[in-house]
C-alpha cells in the first residue's frame, strides 16, 4: 500500500475500494484523536487503525488536519 513518509515511517495511506475509501495512519490511537469530531459525520465508519468514507460525505479538512497532526506527533515520540 503507498503511503506518505515521515522520518522514514508510515504516516499516512489512502485506498479507494469498491464501496468506499480507505484512510490508513497507521495507528489506532491516531483514529481515536479524530474520532469526536468525526461523530454524526453521515457515510463514515471507525475501526482500528482504519476511517473509511464515501466519496459524495468526504472527510472534513479539520479532521484530516488533525489525523495528520496526531500521526506526526507519534512519530516524533
Amino acid at each position: 500500500m503507498p503511503a506518505l513518509v515521515y522520518r522514514g515511517k508510515p504516516l499516512l495511506s489512502v485506498m479507494r475500494a469498491k464501496k468506499h475509501i480507505g484512510v490508513y495512519p497507521f495507528s489506532p490511537d491516531a483514529v481515536s484523536a479524530v474520532a469526536d469530531a468525526l461523530a454524526g459525520h453521515p457515510g463514515i465508519g471507525l475501526d482500528k487503525g482504519t476511517i473509511r468514507y464515501q466519496p459524495n460525505h468526504p472527510l472534513p479538512d479539520d479532521v484530516v488536519r488533525a489525523l495528520v497532526r496526531a500521526r506526526r506527533e507519534q512519530i516524533d515520540g
